[in-house]
């Protein structure tokens, strides 16, 4: 029997069991964002929270969230009708904040990263490429 081809899969927690809240559920977007942005669990979560995230309940408007309220992130968020496994395929390079719907997670150099392999057949809504972090500016460097 031919063996499915099943994309490349990291499980992560995303720190929750070490964080302030192990017992939290419904905390896909706190977890895509920790895994994606390099964050820790609790400042991800408390972010989502004062966006209006309630707890155990998972993250509405996400989309929105991330287009706004992360403004030291460089981030490029488009709306998207493409399957998981085609966009896959694509092998793509470089960090993604992913979202179904309902559902969000990471893919960061082709490798899915979260607590469990979602559908190849589900639909992305929209991604966001993050292209890393915006500089203050006394981190910014003049060229002469």
């Amino acid at each position: 029997m031919a063996k499915r081809w099943t994309p490349f899969f990291e499980k992560s927690d995303g720190g929750k069991y070490t964080s302030s809240h192990p017992t939290e559920t419904n905390d896909c977007a706190v977890k895509a964002l920790v895994n994606a942005l390099k964050m820790p669990y609790d400042e991800a979560h408390s972010r989502l929270k004062a966006f209006g995230r309630k707890d155990r309940q998972g993250t509405r408007f996400f989309k929105f969230f991330l287009q706004t309220k992360l403004p030291e992130y460089d981030l490029e968020v488009i709306d998207f009708n493409m399957t998981i496994f085609r966009f896959m395929q694509n092998k793509p390079i470089g960090t993604y904040i992913i979202g179904c719907r309902d559902h969000t997670f990471c893919i960061e150099n082709g490798i899915i990263k979260d607590t469990f392999l979602k559908g190849m057949k589900s639909k992305i809504t929209f991604f966001a490429k993050v292209k890393g972090k915006k500089l203050t500016p006394s981190q910014e460097v003049t060229t002469l």
